[in-house]
């Protein structure tokens, strides 16, 4: 039972390692300026960037830190976060990448879990530490001095002390790029610990070797049009694998000039694209659905102009107004938007793509490190998330895996090794013939397009048997510029929504502009407009305080009944 893509690994070129490339370009572009902070303008070439990975690898040495040990690194994007990264990997250490948006104590529960021997962390992470006598940890280097803040240990802070004079002593004339020579033949080697989740309940500690990191970079590679004479700005966080793979060591592979935004914002975003004029852009579906809500759809309410934008004489002229419009709100020069990392809203889908604008939907998950559904902007297709990635086999547990969804289940060069120490739920989710059990739910095309339905956790059965996917109540619950967020569930059989509205309408209803009453006739009528019977909800109750997040930013729907 299920469906069964046709592997693509014995197609693809075999997989270089990511040093290979990086040792190339950092020796090829080798006076080029690669890290720029955007709010500071502090900018590195590529020589001091190997020189500043040349001597975080000699503190490392001069601490006693054996080759496998595990470094964590913790703190907002920044070129000094990009570098003390790449500085791991380089002097064979792990790196053990955690979130900055854990609370204090999540981290310090995190760098016990992990067995971490050093932590690499900004001023901000450091302050919300109440404990660093944290067992087996050894010290703590303040990530923008590249110094040590604390330890306990004598003998470390001396050593640390003679660093510049043992780096001078082996580099009398400074780095050169001979001296670059990052190790290329460790491919099954651990070299990513990725914290998906805080203490609570189990630490999920991502293990991930060099061949997912290496298989996804030349993925990347072979199918992203990047160029060491273009630049990117980068705004997801560099912790989570997304942006971690595609925005710092693909770019980084490929000697793309990266402008890092330490604390995002919408108005500073735009404002580096137009700076930037990048060519690739990598974001989430909210903002080019406030984009939408909150601009084009209230212009498109114009009688006129809506039927201009419909009428077959004049609509080619409309959209290409409009599409221009918002590519120079990027900076003018973009040829893919790639949009991942929640549910995109169909409407908002549907008018980008009416108006040619360049965008597609990807696949992705921490676990596979994270590349597993991609496709070239012309070939996406609506709905979908791409085909599945080189280097890696996909099946559909379903009887009618193009009709009926299923449980996706993945393996290949791209997966995870498992979960760090904790081997029952790493049993649990790569079963003995080696398939990663994703627990999305999806069908596939002809094509191999994959459509995602939903989480198999918090997939609903209706009363006649029907599977009722929240994710597609909450996408129709979302539209508009009214509701902030929503969660739909099931309570005594009946379906719930779970709504909170935005600040703005929640001030319109403390003046008495609108009401909840309005609010909730409004939303109704659109639940009852666009989706089937089974799956609307009976009942709206509106949030006071705002749902907890996870953070990655997701709803915690557990908390919610």
């Amino acid at each position: 039972m299920g469906y069964k893509a046709q592997p693509t690994m014995q197609h693809a070129e075999p997989t270089k390692h990511m040093f290979h490339y990086i040792n190339e370009a950092v020796k090829t572009y080798w006076t080029k300026e690669e890290f720029t902070d955007y709010e500071t303008n502090q900018t590195y070439t590529m020589q001091q960037i190997a020189t500043e990975i040349a001597k975080l690898g000699l503190l490392y040495d001069l601490i006693g830190l054996k080759k496998g040990a595990h470094i964590a690194i913790c703190g907002a994007n920044c070129s000094r976060w990009a570098i003390s990264f790449l500085s791991i990997m380089a002097s064979e250490r792990v790196v053990v990448s955690i979130l900055p948006d854990f609370t204090g104590a999540d981290i310090e529960e995190l760098l016990i879990h992990s067995d971490s021997e050093l932590l690499i962390a900004d001023a901000t992470i450091i302050k919300k530490l109440k404990h660093l006598d944290i067992p087996n940890l050894k010290a703590v280097v303040h990530m923008q001095s590249g110094h040590i803040y604390y330890t306990n240990d004598d003998d470390i802070q001396s050593a640390s002390n003679t660093l510049e004079g043992q780096f001078l002593h082996r580099h009398p004339q400074g780095l050169v790029p001979a001296d670059v020579h990052y190790r290329e033949d460790n491919l099954g080697d651990l070299a990513l610990i990725n914290y998906t989740s805080g203490s609570t309940g189990h630490p999920k500690g991502v293990m991930l070797s060099y061949q997912s990191l290496s298989a996804n970079l030349m993925y990347c590679m072979e199918y992203m049009p990047l160029d060491a004479t273009m630049s990117f700005v980068s705004i997801l966080p560099l912790s989570h694998q997304f942006g971690m793979m595609i925005e710092l060591i693909f770019n980084f592979a490929k000697a793309v000039h990266i402008y890092f935004i330490m604390k995002v914002a919408p108005t500073k975003v735009l404002e580096a694209y137009k700076k930037v004029q990048p060519i690739l852009i990598l974001t989430v579906p909210l903002v080019l659905e406030k984009i939408y809500w909150g601009k084009i759809k209230p212009m498109l309410s114009n009688k006129v102009l809506n039927f201009l934008y419909h009428l077959p004489g004049t609509s080619t002229i409309v959209k290409n107004k409009i599409r221009n419009t918002i590519m120079q709100s990027f900076g003018g020069n973009l040829d893919r938007l790639i949009v991942g990392g929640a549910a995109f809203n169909e409407e908002v889908e549907r008018f980008f793509m009416d108006i040619h604008f360049p965008i597609l939907v990807g696949y992705g998950m921490t676990e596979c490190g994270p590349l597993l559904g991609y496709v070239h902007a012309q070939d996406f297709v609506a709905r979908s998330c791409g085909r599945l990635v080189d280097r890696m086999e996909m099946k559909i547990v379903s009887e009618d895996p193009s009709k009926i969804p299923g449980e996706i289940l993945v393996r290949g060069e791209h997966l995870m090794l498992g979960y760090y120490k904790e081997p029952e739920m790493t049993a649990e989710a790569i079963d003995k013939d080696g398939w990663f059990h994703t627990g999305d739910l999806g069908v596939v095309d002809a094509k191999g397009n994959i459509f995602l339905k939903g989480r198999s956790k918090s997939m609903i059965l209706g009363p006649s048997g029907q599977n009722i996917f929240p994710e597609d109540i909450e996408s129709v619950l979302n539209e508009g510029s009214h509701v902030a967020e929503s969660l739909a569930l099931s309570r005594d059989g009946k379906l719930i929504a779970l709504v909170k509205l935005t600040d703005e309408v929640e001030d319109q209803i403390k003046k008495g502009v609108t009401s909840y009453e309005n609010e909730k006739a409004i939303i109704m009528k659109r639940v009852m407009q666009k989706l089937p019977a089974y799956s609307q909800v009976k009942e709206i109750e509106f949030m006071k305080e705002p749902f907890e997040h996870t953070p990655k930013q997701n709803i915690k729907r557990g908390l919610y009944k």
